[in-house]
């Protein structure tokens, strides 16, 4: 950096660097004090920046405390900090497509749920920040993080609203569909347990989806160098790069499958590369009265992929079974 600028109770430092690093000397540094330019610090534990947090430690303190995301004096704990900006990356997400929800009934459906940190403070959100009538069903096949869920929703009292079960997602018998809005989340859910989620998603007209998938093998395991487009043959020599392809086959053949069932889908980062490489989300939205001729172009660009590539989801091969 070529200046530097501190904000303390008492003063400001500058610092600002002359000439540039090389291999021989380092640039020589001017500082300069001034009057504080802040001389409101109402928490100097808490950065300013953590109020544009939809979810902080001044309007769900008990829910972060719960989570394990901040101690019992309301401070982020590092090693929880990436924890903590996902989850409100992840609830801005949902904000920016809830526009087109017109209910205040909002039901949350988590596939593959885990610990639930992000479905729980989506839940609370809903809940404190917008007075929704939300409930949250975590569906989980480790009966040991059910546990955990479960108690946790008890010591934030949501007992009455979230429940979790120890279940595959294509066994769960949940709520019949009702005036309820759902969203379905489906986050890191391994291999074909997304296209289970997916599908569930599907058959319950969800209004949003947020998908996260992890690991594809379902379909790298289907690609073959023999069967797979020639001026291809190059990315499927080294490992690395036959898998990266295979992620994004998958991905762009399950959005694209979405479309074809009246959904406004696509392809965003949910993480940033530096934390995973599985850093892809499905978004979706569901349309009313979506133009078949958009759906009939969706399912072409799918099927000819499928084709092309000699490979199927197994969300594609959901959809095939139940035509």
């Amino acid at each position: 950096f070529g200046q530097l600028h501190i904000q303390m109770s008492h003063k400001d430092l500058y610092i600002r660097s002359q000439g540039k690093y090389n291999s021989i000397s380092s640039p020589s540094l001017l500082y300069k004090y001034t009057a504080p330019s802040k001389k409101n610090w109402i928490n100097k534990s808490f950065n300013d920046r953590e109020k544009d947090m939809l979810v902080n430690p001044y309007n769900a303190d008990i829910l972060l405390k719960a989570l394990g995301i901040c101690d019992q004096k309301g401070v982020i704990i590092p090693s929880m900090r990436d924890k903590y900006k996902q989850i409100n990356h992840f609830i801005n997400l949902y904000k920016q497509q809830s526009s087109h929800i017109d209910t205040k009934k909002i039901r949350i459906i988590d596939s593959g749920c885990g610990k639930a940190y992000l479905s729980f403070s989506l839940l609370w959100w809903m809940i404190y920040s917008c007075n929704l009538e939300a409930e949250l069903y975590g569906l989980e096949f480790n009966q040991v993080l059910v546990d955990f869920c479960n108690n946790t929703s008890i010591n934030l009292g949501l007992e009455h609203c979230a429940h979790f079960e120890c279940t595959s997602i294509g066994d769960w018998n949940g709520p019949k569909i009702d005036e309820f809005a759902e969203v379905h989340i489906a986050l890191h859910a391994c291999d074909t347990a997304t296209d289970d989620a997916l599908l569930l998603a599907l058959d319950r007209k969800a209004a949003i989806i947020l998908a996260a998938p992890c690991c594809h093998h379902y379909v790298q395991q289907q690609m073959n160098i023999k069967n797979m487009p020639e001026n291809l043959s190059l990315l499927l020599k080294d490992g690395i790069a036959k898998e990266r392809l295979g992620d994004l086959i998958t991905d762009s053949m399950r959005k694209d499958i979405l479309c074809s069932q009246s959904y406004s889908a696509d392809l965003i980062e949910f993480t940033p590369l530096e934390h995973t490489a599985k850093n892809i989300m499905i978004r979706a939205l569901y349309i009313h009265n979506m133009p078949h001729k958009h759906k009939q172009e969706a399912l072409e660009r799918w099927q000819n992929a499928s084709k092309e590539f000699n490979v199927k989801p197994k969300l594609a091969e959901y959809i095939l079974n139940q035509n």
